[in-house]
């Protein structure tokens, strides 16, 4: 906050600055720019430096157990700094969420480095589909900081994922490696109700060449596109699409997009 009230010569003003950590630890410095009417003095900086030490807080206050399948487990451990473990004392440790629970596995000490307590979280199964969202709240008897919350985030896909949905060759010349290009395309089925069957990959436009590899069956399937070498021009720019057929009726079809853009 900026005093705006016009400041006499050989006067003065004031401003107030708040930082937010947003819960990040160690050193942080941040300018704050001033602008005045001063024809000597246009522009001045105020450089904000501070040493943020954690007193009893998640080492992230976030967790993403990434993309699962609506029947996964999944179980990870994560760390609470304290910064006076004589004084600490742990109370509960409650989840938001019935797909969630957390116990604590001790606190660890190492010299020369924080305490920290070991929580391990596990997640599922049942999750909703799209997304899940919990909290993890571990309780303390400290006054100044009884709680410390941790989120617990997931994507939940449903049914088909082919990913990516398109692809970028670049050619830089002539060399062989360049002409040998691989990406690859993965497919996953996240439909517990219906095994996946891959009926059919084809190049609509003829310009590459495919190899479908089983992963895990009926799960998980890799797709090896390559540049078919007589194909590749030998300048500007050529696109295509490669065409997937499913046993799934919600995706019997699904096309993957390709350009090969030629580079000197």
């Amino acid at each position: 906050m900026i005093d705006t009230t016009a400041i006499p010569p050989g006067g003065e003003g004031h401003i107030a600055v708040t930082l937010d950590t947003h819960g990040k630890r160690g050193k942080m410095n941040k300018p704050i720019n001033i602008t005045t009417d001063s024809p000597q003095t246009r522009e001045l900086t105020i450089n904000v430096e501070a040493d943020v030490e954690l007193d009893f807080d998640f080492e992230t206050p976030n967790l993403y157990l990434g993309q699962i399948a609506a029947d996964s487990v999944v179980v990870k451990n994560v760390f609470v700094f304290i910064k006076d473990v004589d004084e600490f004392k742990l109370g509960e440790i409650t989840v938001t969420s019935p797909l969630l629970s957390a116990r604590s596995l001790g606190i660890i000490q190492e010299e020369g480095q924080p305490a920290r307590l070991e929580i391990e979280v596990t997640a599922g199964p049942g999750f909703p589909p799209d997304q899940f969202k919990g909290t993890v709240l571990v309780h303390s008897n400290l006054k100044r900081k009884p709680v410390t919350e941790l989120l617990v985030w997931a994507q939940i896909p449903t049914g088909v994922e082919i990913a990516p949905r398109s692809l970028n060759f670049r050619i830089r010349g002539s060399v062989p490696a360049d002409l040998q290009q691989e990406k690859l395309v993965n497919i996953t089925n996240y439909a517990n109700n219906l095994p996946l069957e891959i009926l059919e990959v084809r190049d609509l436009d003829g310009n590459t060449k495919l190899t479908l590899k089983t992963v895990r069956a009926s799960r998980e399937y890799q797709l090896v596109v390559a540049l078919d070498n007589p194909s590749v021009p030998t300048g500007g720019h050529r696109s295509g699409r490669i065409m997937v057929r499913t046993n799934n009726p919600q995706y019997k079809e699904v096309t993957v997009a390709y350009s090969m853009v030629w580079q000197q």
